[in-house]
Order: structure tokens, then C-alpha cells, then sequence
């Protein structure tokens, strides 16, 4: 029987009665139904009412869904971990400090985290695999960090035989995906590249195709990876060999570190950037990708890369330091210049009383994202996770005991998912801790009892977990208990009590969340980025808008040197058009986002949103600004703001026509076209001042798009880049030979009295094209210094 039950939340009882010829009469035993619903409304209304009445209607909603809201501001986050062991019934304990924002400088309401305990050092990567680290994957590099830690965990679950089937295939089907990803970005010739071969560069990048090579070979054992293309990634490699044996990058690198880091004493004896780190990189690639330890090509860069060291080993600043241990390591473990470059590693080491890692220097960008636990940068991650991996090699007799107070510094940078900032330090990070807990694993059964709680504070949580070997057990579970918060006490901080009792070990993750107010979200420092964001209404769509984002970033920072992320977060019913997201150009420092709102879920009041851009190796040089979306549907502000017709005797313009240029009044002018480099024109200066851009591009291209407008001159501060496709939008009439599409491309330079809106450059009699040419672009910079300062 398929009935539907009423719409109410109660119980119902039913039995069943029944009469049979042989058996008799039979009764059921009584048996309860409960009906519940999830969310409804409840309306109350008087028992009658008469036509044309007004009277208050009270609506009660009843929600019992379990679905999170978004709390308003900027996120913050920080993570804190400890591994504990406890041996022969002892007992092991350690204290947590937490603590909390304190008035305007947090959202109220808005904590929230958990405690998460796992019976192994690597639990947290293999319980999200395919989530580790919280960023974008749209480019070679980033796309990696889908793809190697699989092979990690694969390979360290295998070396202590505790790999079970679901792991192992959930594991393939990743590195697959991500294999079939990684080869969009390969090159003709075997590089591999950021976003692959249509970049303007001939050639791949050499330290990304070994990053590439290297993983590929460490998946072959696991997957199918094709030899040939493997081989022929190789061979670029090799070719990219200078005759002295270092190697040399032909591509782009966004890690300034890759380059050889930031001291001015790595530098090679001519001057060049510095070569012993990215040397380093590929010779541990080739060893990886079997290529033979005696073969000339790794002789001749062990020692280009030795002989660029000892010139000056104590100034080499450590991230180059740590990647030529790891090397050399990898070449011969006990040779002179592992020797060498290990005891100057192991001299650059900072050590308190339970770690030891290497650090960049006195000098740190300042927090802009992260409170209370320093976050530390990708950069420390990977240099510290190559000296892990060296001291497990020269210490191989006793590796465990010389590389712990390392491998629990790493363990505290991880993130609330089990990796770290971004994909260099997640993947070198989790190898070497994979290599160090393979060796650390003892095969003893483990009965442990882990006992986590608070007794003051802002936090409260009391919970005991359980970890254990024993069928059904929980030593590879990944166990979570959430904190409860108190909003009625005043001291937001709390200690957290954390005891372990029983036979084995046990990594306890401490994951804290709140919000910050955007006003407070940088913490009083000055942000390395500027960021302007401007919202534009759409003329008669009132569910339309365009935000308009431009960022640029400080001259000199030392820390805004790389690959640059922008992150906009959507308002509440507001979505972004895909049409508008495929028009972006590939390194754009202004674009526009087409967005659209659904009107059936239309917010009146909807909370700001955010725009968040930041350094990709340097989470903390960042800047945040919100932005608004005013709702006009349904409201007085609907109105179309479409301008008039055309005036009587004007040529007839289409619907579409009069919407994206929005002619109102008189009519407009045709522009003026000098087709001549020699000419500046009349009233040139005051035509710059005026105008609202001075576009430098090419003009009369074949396509939908006749123009690329490269860079705007117009501010006076600095030229904005800009790699915008247009059309030009005259008057009925008006002709322009620059513009014309039928001859060769021009390079011209147009003094437009409007901007670039919706890939149409509106140009009327204020404005000017002409063909550019240094005296021209000279002219326009020196016009720019008498504008008066308001324009």
C-alpha cells in the first residue's frame, strides 16, 4: 500500500485485523507512524473578513533544516595540531591556547570550528584527497595539487600495508583525472606551461616541466602515463642544459623563491639571476624520471650547481640552501658536497623546544588574512620540507628520532583539510611527511583513548575518542566533534585540554573559524594591492548589472611579485553570466563580471559581498573591499532609464543600438581620424584632459572585434594594461579609415570621451583616432601634467 499522509506533525497509530478460513481471526500488533515536516509556514487569520478590509496577516516560518547561512564580513581561519603518543597505559597530555576576536572586531555569531582526531600523521590528507587545499585549479601548476598527493598516500599506505580498496580506488580515479588535466598545458615540444600553448611563449617552463616529469614518473608505478611524451618532456629538459650544467628557465615562474630566492648574494658570478635552485629542482626531476646518476647531464649539474654554492654558502639564502641538500642527497648521500651543503642547512635551522624549521629572514609581510597562529608562508613550508627529507637521508640510522621536532612543526602549518597554503608547499609538504610517518609507523595494535575539553571560556567542548586497531576500528577514521560557543561571556579565550591514554599515537586538529568586519579586516596595515570596484546598471534590465574590478599592485613590494588570485564572491540571488566570464583576457588588471539576478529568490536587502585579492605564494599580502547591489526590481527604481528616439532627419538606429550607447539629446558628432604620425592635433592637450581614456592599441582587425585596446595612458600615476577586445560605436554616417577592417591591421592611438562598456567603444566628436607614434604618445604624456588635478 502507498498512501500520503496528511500535512501535519504528529504520530499515528494503526493495526491490522484479518479473517481467514483456516487460521481464524488475527490481530496485528499496533504499530506508530510520525510525520514531520522540515520548513512550513503557519498563517493566522481571522475566522471572517469583508471585501475591501485591511488587516494584518502574521506569518510563522518553521525551519528545521539544517542548512548553514553565510555570516556577513571577511573569513578568518587558523588550524593548530599536536601528535601525541603514549606507550604502556601512560598518559600524555597537552594544553591548546585558543582565543577569539573581542568586540567590533569580529562578527557576532559567526565562530564556529571543531576538534578532529586521527590515529596517523597522515590521516587528514587521505580523508580529503580531492580537497586539500582551498584554491583555484585552473592553471598547470595548481591543477598538480589533484594529482600528486594521491601517488603520496598511495605509496606511504603501501609501505605499511594498511591500503584498502576504496582509498586505492578513489585515488586512481583522481590521478587519472588529473593526468588527463595536466596534459591541456603541454607543449609541442614536451614543456609544460601555466596555461598551456597558446601563451605567447614558444616554450614550456623548464621548472614546471619538471614538476611535471617527476610526478608523471612517481604515477607511473600507479597509473598509465604514456613513455613517449614522458620521454620527449625528457629530452626538453635536457635541452634547456647550459654548457656549464646548470639550467636555465625559458618560460615563467611565478615563485620568486624558484628564481633563487631574494638575496642578492645567490647571484651567479656574471650577475643573472641565480641558477643553483632551479639546477637542483631538475636534477632531482631527471633522478626521479630514471635517468642514470653517472649520465653526463647530471654530473655537469651537480657541478655547476656545487660550484655556484661554494662561492658564498653562508649567504645562499636557505630555500636554495634546503633544495641543494635535498639534491645532493638524492646524487650521493655521503659525498663532500652533501656534506657540505647539510651542515650549512643544519646551521640556518631556527629550534625552540619542540621544533626546529628554516625561515626566509627577519622580514615578514604583515598578517592581512590570518589571526592569532602565524600561518607560515609557502616558501618556509618547502624549505623546511626539503631539509626534512635531507635529514632523513643523512640521519638514515636513526631518522625518526633526528627528524620529529621538524615533521610536528610542518604538522601545525597544515590547513583545516590536510594540506597547506597553495600547491608547492601541499605537495613537497606531504611527501616529506609521508616519507618521515613510513618510517615512524610501528605495527603494534593501538587501543587509545583521546580526551579533548575546554573548562572556561568563549569554547566549550568535552568529548573522549575512541582509537583503535580492532575490527571496526577508528585508527584511520577521521573523527570530528564541533565547539560550542558562548556568547554571554566576556573572555573570548579558552585552553584546550587534550590527554591521551592507552598504546599508540594520535593527531589532534584544532580548526577555528570566524569573521572579521571588512572595516577591520586588514588589521590597520597598509594593503600591497589596490583594488576599485565599481558597479554599472544596466539600462532598461533592473535584474542586470556589471562590476567592474581593477586591481594594480604596489611598485617594489618585494612581496607582490608573482602569481596574483582575485576572488569575488557573489551576492545573495546574484550570479555571475558565463557569456561575460569567457570574454576575459589572460592577464587582466581591470575586468567586468556580467551578473544577473534571479528574480524569483530577489533579495530587498541583500548584505554586501566581497572582492578578495591576494599574492598566491603569499596569502597574507592581500587586500578585501565589498561591494552592494541595490534591488530595483519591483520597486519605483525599475523604471528603464532608455534614453529618448532619435530627433526628426536623424538616420533610424536599432533597439539594440540605442541601449548600448545611450545617445540622448542632440545628435552626436562623427570623431576625428588623422591619418598621419607627423600631426598632433589642435587642442590636443585639452583633448587628453578631457577625455576619459587614451587608448594605445590595434585597430581594423578581422573578426566580431575589430580592436585591442593594450594599455590605457590616461592616468597619470601609471599605465593601466589592459588587452580589452572592442568595436568601435559611431554615429549613422560616420567613417574612419583607421577603423576600417578591409586593409592591414594600424597600430593607432583614440582619445575616447567614454570608456570600453559591454565591448563597444563609443566615439562622438570629442573624440580622436589617429595612427601612434612615439611624438604621440610623448605629447599625450606631457598633455597629462597640466589636466587639472580633479580630472
Amino acid at each position: 500500500m502507498r498512501e500520503t499522509s496528511p500535512d501535519t506533525i504528529t504520530s499515528w497509530a494503526a493495526n491490522a485485523v484479518c479473517m481467514s478460513e483456516n487460521k481464524g481471526f488475527g490481530l496485528s500488533e499496533v504499530t506508530s507512524l510520525t510525520t514531520f515536516q522540515p520548513f512550513f509556514l503557519s498563517i493566522h487569520l481571522p475566522y471572517a473578513a469583508v471585501m475591501s478590509e485591511r488587516f494584518p496577516m502574521m506569518v510563522t516560518i518553521y525551519n528545521y533544516l539544517e542548512k548553514c547561512i553565510t555570516p556577513p564580513g571577511v573569513e578568518q581561519s587558523y588550524s593548530y595540531s599536536t601528535y601525541l603518543c603514549s606507550k604502556d597505559g601512560n598518559e600524555n597530555s597537552e594544553e591548546v591556547p585558543l582565543k577569539l576576536p573581542q568586540g567590533d572586531e569580529i562578527v557576532q555569531g559567526s565562530a564556529r570550528g571543531e576538534v578532529q582526531v586521527i590515529g596517523d600523521i597522515m590521516g587528514p590528507a587521505f580523508s580529503n584527497l580531492d580537497h586539500l587545499v582551498r584554491m583555484p585549479t585552473g592553471c598547470g601548476e595548481q591543477n598538480m595539487v589533484g594529482f600528486v598527493p594521491n601517488i603520496l598516500v598511495l605509496n606511504y599506505l603501501k609501505s605499511t600495508g594498511t591500503l584498502d580498496e576504496k582509498t586505492q580506488m578513489a585515488a586512481i580515479k583522481n590521478m587519472e583525472a588529473g593526468y588527463q588535466r595536466e596534459l591541456n598545458y603541454r607543449h609541442s615540444d614536451g614543456s609544460f606551461s601555466a596555461f598551456g600553448e597558446q601563451e605567447d611563449q614558444p616554450s614550456g617552463s623548464v621548472w614546471l616541466t619538471a614538476f611535471v616529469v617527476k610526478s608523471f614518473s612517481q604515477a607511473s608505478k600507479h597509473i598509465f602515463i604514456d613513455e613517449r611524451d614522458l620521454a620527449k618532456s625528457v629530452k626538453f629538459l635536457q635541452r634547456s642544459q647550459l654548457e656549464n650544467g646548470c639550467f636555465r628557465e625559458t618560460g615563467k615562474v611565478f615563485s620568486t623563491y624558484m628564481m633563487g630566492g631574494m638575496s642578492r648574494a645567490s647571484k651567479n658570478p656574471e650577475g643573472d639571476q641565480p641558477l643553483a635552485a632551479l639546477t637542483a629542482y631538475v636534477l632531482v626531476a631527471l633522478l626521479e624520471a630514471g635517468v642514470n646518476a653517472s649520465s653526463p647531464s647530471i654530473k655537469s649539474g651537480i657541478k655547476c650547481m656545487n660550484a655556484e654554492f661554494r662561492l658564498n654558502p653562508r649567504r645562499t639564502d636557505p630555500y636554495t640552501v634546503a633544495l641543494l641538500s635535498y639534491a645532493n642527497m638524492q646524487f650521493n648521500p655521503r659525498g663532500p658536497h652533501a656534506r657540505l651543503a647539510f651542515r650549512t642547512l643544519r646551521g640556518k635551522a631556527k629550534k625552540d623546544a619542540t621544533t626546529m624549521h628554516w625561515s626566509r629572514g627577519r622580514y615578514q609581510p604583515p598578517m592581512t588574512n590570518s589571526w592569532y597562529y602565524r600561518a607560515a608562508p609557502s616558501a618556509e613550508v618547502e624549505m623546511t620540507s626539503y631539509a626534512l627529507m635531507s635529514y632523513l637521508k643523512f640521519y638514515s640510522r636513526r631518522p625518526v628520532q633526528m627528524g620529529s621536532k621538524i615533521a610536528v612543526w610542518l604538522t601545525r602549518q597544515r590547513n583545516a583539510f590536510g594540506g597547506f597554503s597553495s600547491t608547492q608547499d601541499t605537495v613537497v609538504g606531504l611527501d616529506a611527511l609521508s616519507q618521515f610517518a613510513a618510517l615512524a609507523y610501528v605495527k603494534n595494535p593501538t587501543e587509545l583513548t583521546v580526551d579533548v575539553h575546554t573548562s572556561s571560556g568563549v569554547f566549550a567542548i568535552d568529548r573522549e575518542f575512541r582509537v583503535s586497531d580492532s575490527e571496526g576500528g577508528t585508527r584511520f577514521l577521521l573523527q570530528s566533534e564541533p565547539f560550542l560557543f558562548s556568547e554571554a561571556t566576556q573572555d573570548m579565550s579558552s585552553k584546550l585540554h587534550i590527554s591521551t591514554k592507552g598504546v599508540g599515537c594520535a593527531l589532534i586538529q584544532t580548526n577555528v573559524r570566524f569573521n572579521k568586519p571588512q572595516k577591520a579586516s586588514l588589521n590597520g596595515e597598509r594593503p600591497r594591492f589596490f583594488l576599485k570596484i565599481q558597479v554599472k546598471r544596466d539600462f532598461d534590465k533592473c535584474n542586470r548589472r556589471t562590476l567592474e574590478v581593477s586591481v594594480w599592485s604596489k611598485r617594489g613590494h618585494r612581496f607582490n611579485k608573482g602569481m596574483g588570485m582575485v576572488t569575488v564572491r557573489m551576492i545573495t540571488s546574484w550570479s555571475p553570466m558565463e557569456s561575460s566570464l569567457n570574454n576575459f583576457t589572460r592577464k587582466p588588471k581591470r575586468f567586468s563580471i556580467d551578473v544577473e539576478q534571479d528574480t524569483e529568490l530577489a533579495v530587498s536587502s541583500p548584505s554586501p559581498a566581497e572582492v578578495r585579492v591576494f599574492e598566491y605564494y603569499e596569502t597574507d599580502v592581500a587586500n578585501v573591499q565589498e561591494y552592494n547591489i541595490k534591488t530595483t526590481c519591483g520597486t519605483k527604481e525599475e523604471i528603464p532609464l532608455r534614453p529618448p528616439g532619435p530627433s526628426t532627419g536623424d538616420a533610424p538606429s536599432s533597439f539594440g543600438r540605442i541601449e548600448q550607447t545611450r545617445v540622448s539629446g542632440p545628435r552626436r558628432g562623427c570623431p576625428r581620424c588623422i591619418t598621419t604620425s607627423r600631426t598632433i592635433p589642435a587642442n590636443f592637450e585639452s583633448s587628453v584632459c578631457s577625455a576619459a581614456a587614451v587608448y594605445k592599441g590595434v585597430a581594423g582587425r578581422k573578426g566580431a572585434k575589430s580592436m585591442k585596446l593594450r594599455q590605457d595612458l590616461r592616468p597619470v600615476t601609471q599605465l593601466l594594461a589592459l588587452g580589452l577586445f572592442a568595436s568601435p560605436d559611431m554615429a549613422p554616417g560616420c567613417n574612419c579609415s583607421l577603423l576600417d577592417t578591409q586593409g592591414k591591421p594600424r597600430r593607432v592611438m583614440i582619445i575616447a570621451s567614454k570608456k570600453v562598456s559591454r565591448k563597444e567603444l563609443y566615439l562622438d566628436e570629442n573624440s580622436i583616432v589617429m595612427l601612434t607614434s612615439m611624438k604621440a604618445e610623448n605629447a599625450a604624456r606631457a598633455a597629462q601634467k597640466t589636466c587639472p588635478e580633479e580630472q
